[in-house]
């Protein structure tokens, strides 16, 4: 099992993950609620039960990229996940969202318990970094409708529904959100 699967805790036993997830702490939002902003210390990273989440970063101008949405089974806050230093970027929900905030300290104590969490953590991380590699190129290589395209056919694939064979977004984006 590997986080390809679409839930990077999925490698862990039943009991671990129980165990994992009863170390941190709840935590409910609602649409447009932070998990953190941009400059708020960093304590610990977020493992998104239910919801959807938009990560992206604020240049000193105000101009905002999203990095990334993100949905249950992934976890928002790297890439510092055992503290220190502050948040480079924001993570918001963008529908109501569930999600258990792991402490830095208690995500390394149960590093050293469960040694296939360092693994399941270590995949989490690569695929965030294809997906920002991704991002990247993209920002480099494509004309802004190539990139339009790009995303709402990933949106499309992530969070559309299939009515007859094609899928379709289920909700409204805001030009901003696009841009």
């Amino acid at each position: 099992r590997s986080y390809a699967d679409g839930d990077f805790l999925n490698r862990l036993s039943a009991l671990d993950r129980d165990k994992l997830l009863a170390s941190g702490k709840s935590q409910n939002f609602e649409a447009g609620d932070h998990f953190f902003e941009q400059g708020d210390p960093h304590t610990g990273i977020y493992i998104i039960s239910s919801g959807y989440v938009r990560s992206y970063y604020t240049s000193p101008a105000g101009r905002e990229i999203t990095l990334g949405y993100w949905n249950a089974g992934h976890f928002v806050g790297a890439p510092q996940i055992f503290s220190g230093g502050q948040h480079m970027w924001s993570s918001i929900a963008v529908e109501q969202s569930c999600s258990t905030w792991l402490p830095s300290g208690v995500l390394k104590e149960r590093i050293y318990e469960m040694p296939e969490l360092a693994i399941a953590l270590i995949e989490g991380l690569e695929q965030k970094g294809r997906c920002y590699a991704t991002l990247l190129q993209l920002i480099a290589t494509r004309s802004m409708s190539k990139r339009l395209a790009h995303l709402l056919l990933t949106l499309a694939n992530i969070k559309g529904k299939t009515d007859t064979g094609e899928n379709t977004l289920d909700r409204q984006y805001t030009h901003e959100e696009l841009a």
